[in-house]
């Protein structure tokens, strides 16, 4: 059974988020998401999500295409959650650039073969989440 590991904040699933774990579903048996909490959204977006952490991991959940939602490092770039999952293949949104280079360093460092596959846009212009912003 391969296990797939996917980056998000996940605030509001919608379409383009469903899509993409979808493209992820068909690449691995099951998907973990980590997912960042409210307060290192904060830090990282400059604002808080709409959704709780706990909102955010009930409706991931609920959708059926992932098996688990782990909480994201409280440090970034420490990748500790990678070491903890030991997922077989890590999969990345089409926009997670500075993420997928990040991971590539990081992974080459600590001498790990996982593989980093980019997924792609389901109707970018349409669904993302900077544009889909319901509050």
């Amino acid at each position: 059974m391969t296990t797939g590991l996917t980056f998000g904040t996940f605030d509001q699933l919608h379409q383009g988020h469903e899509m993409m774990l979808r493209e992820a579903l068909m690449r691995c048996d099951r998907i973990v998401a980590c997912v960042p909490e409210d307060e290192l959204v904060l830090q990282l977006k400059g604002r808080k999500p709409v959704q709780t952490f706990a909102e955010r991991k009930e409706a991931l959940l609920a959708s059926g295409l992932v098996e688990d939602v782990v909480p994201s490092d409280a440090q970034p770039g420490t990748y500790a959650v990678v070491q903890r999952i030991k997922p077989d293949v890590i999969l990345l949104g089409y926009d997670q650039l500075e993420l997928k280079k990040n991971l590539t360093e990081w992974l080459t460092e600590h001498r790990l073969r996982i593989p980093l596959i980019g997924l792609q846009p389901f109707e970018p212009d349409n669904y993302k989440s900077s544009l889909l912003r319901f509050e």
